[in-house]
């Protein structure tokens, strides 16, 4: 079993979290994805693209949010892109499931405390009904 290099725990998320993400330069769209788990470090979420995956080591923009009461946000913070790769096809083979792990970056005092406050608001508690849970570390 590979040694575990996390320095954070991960939490996993309740169903209604969700993060938006793209490229830092702004070209390509948008994505939109569910949060899957969240630690200090980063998260892992799954998303529906069609397109190819994000380059590990590569970087991104994401900004996490709740889609219920209340709504929190955590403004957008950069990311390294650890891992991307396909769940699975969707019928006709256009879109695919992808599943993305990403390690935030460069965090000001204030992203710290927002997602801190986000993980705090939007992870689940043990007894919830939930995506199973990590118990790793970021």
């Amino acid at each position: 079993m590979p040694e575990e290099k996390r320095r954070h725990w991960r939490f996993s998320a309740k169903r209604n979290v969700c993060a938006t993400f793209s490229e830092p330069n702004g070209i390509g769209f948008q994505k939109v994805g569910q949060i899957l788990d969240m630690g200090m470090g980063g998260m892992s979420l799954r998303y529906v693209s069609e397109e190819e995956a994000f380059p590990p080591g590569g970087e991104v923009l994401v900004e996490l949010f709740g889609i219920t009461s209340p709504f929190i946000t955590t403004g957008r913070i950069c990311c390294t892109v650890i891992y991307d790769h396909p769940l699975s096809d969707f019928p006709g083979g256009y879109l695919k499931l992808r599943r993305c792990g990403l390690q935030f970056r460069r965090l000001s005092q204030l992203q710290s405390y927002n997602i801190g406050h986000f993980i705090e608001t939007f992870s689940l508690e043990e007894d919830e009904e939930s995506l199973p849970r990590t118990g790793v570390r970021d």
